[in-house]
């Protein structure tokens, strides 16, 4: 059976269980698989209100090679045997109700791409919360995407810097405190790096330098103090930066104008003081900077002007004096 019929088999096999359904108030029967059904390549069941516990049968799907099972009510842990699914790529869990560890077979999935927990309970074991380091020391080179949305409870460990196939880590509210490892530095295919509404304290490291495709970085409503550090104008493809609600203090680095992929810049809420550097106003393409509830300082030039691309600029709440003139 070539790739195509493969394709076409699993979705009649998922169109036949999720009408059966309408006619059962037993979602159980959804999960009746054995292993006439270990042709399937796709399993898309996200969305169906579906409630109990992930079955280990799933594991007699043998080539299985996506599994979604987000937008649920299942609850229980992930079932050991899901570890047997060597050819998965991606294994979506999120959001449910969901409890326990991530079982430490999900090492064993040397393909697995995508893994979206977020919003489940999977951190929470009936007496504490998973580890970071655990957590990270069960994820394989290949994961491509991360996403983790309840708590990790601890610091990053140096392990996240084996994820060198890497390109989104999305661990917002997760309880993650301390400084970035410099091990960061090793994922150079790192596009996307979201860790807002955390406990963290230190920013980038020296060795984010190295991160030349990175493109979003979200730092915002954390515990991050101190002046913000020039290395950031190294990361040139950088199109948002949000550090919005944390503790940094001192002057905005002149050489953010020098990130010329800038698109959205957001600084509010935090104790940058000084002047706000003329380079800015040469970042053309900027189409969104809040700088509101800072302490700045000193007049806001005409050359601000310049930002014909903007649809948001929002300076107050700072101590600007003069009027501002628009050439």
């Amino acid at each position: 059976m070539d790739g195509k019929c493969v394709y076409i088999a699993a979705l009649l096999f998922v169109h036949c269980l999720t009408s059966a359904l309408a006619d059962t108030a037993d979602q159980s029967a959804l999960f009746t698989l054995n292993s006439g059904n270990n042709g399937v390549i796709t399993l898309d069941i996200s969305g169906m209100s579906l409630t109990g516990s992930i079955p280990s049968s799933l594991s007699n799907m043998s080539k299985l090679q996506e599994l979604a099972l987000d937008l649920n009510s299942l609850e229980g842990s992930i079932p050991r045997e899901i570890g047997d699914l060597r050819f998965l790529t991606l294994l979506n869990v999120q959001p449910n109700q969901l409890t326990g560890s991530v079982p430490n077979e999900i090492g064993n999935l040397r393909r697995l791409e995508v893994f979206g927990i977020h919003d489940s309970r999977i951190s929470e074991s009936s007496i504490r919360r998973i580890q970071v380091p655990r957590f990270f020391d069960k994820m394989q080179k290949s994961i491509k995407n991360l996403y983790q949305r309840e708590s990790l409870n601890g610091i990053l460990p140096a392990s996240i810097g084996n994820l060198t196939s890497l390109v989104i880590f999305d661990a917002i509210t997760c309880k993650i405190s301390g400084y970035i490892p410099e091990e960061i530095g090793n994922l150079s295919k790192l596009v996307d790096l979201s860790l807002s509404d955390n406990d963290l304290t230190g920013f980038m490291p020296k060795t984010a330098e190295g991160l030349q495709n990175h493109e979003r970085l979200y730092f915002d409503s954390n515990k991050i103090s101190g002046s913000l550090p020039d290395n950031i104008c190294n990361l040139q493809n950088l199109g948002d930066l949000n550090l919005t609600g944390s503790q940094i203090s001192g002057p905005v680095p002149s050489c953010i104008g020098n990130i010329t992929s800038l698109r959205n810049l957001y600084l509010g809420s935090n104790n940058f003081s000084s002047s706000l550097p003329s380079s800015l106003w040469a970042l053309k393409d900027l189409l969104r900077f809040d700088a509101s509830s800072n302490m700045l300082l000193g007049r806001v030039p005409p050359e601000i002007g310049n930002l014909k691309a903007e649809i948001l600029i929002d300076l107050s709440k700072n101590n600007f004096s003069g009027i501002m003139l628009l050439l």
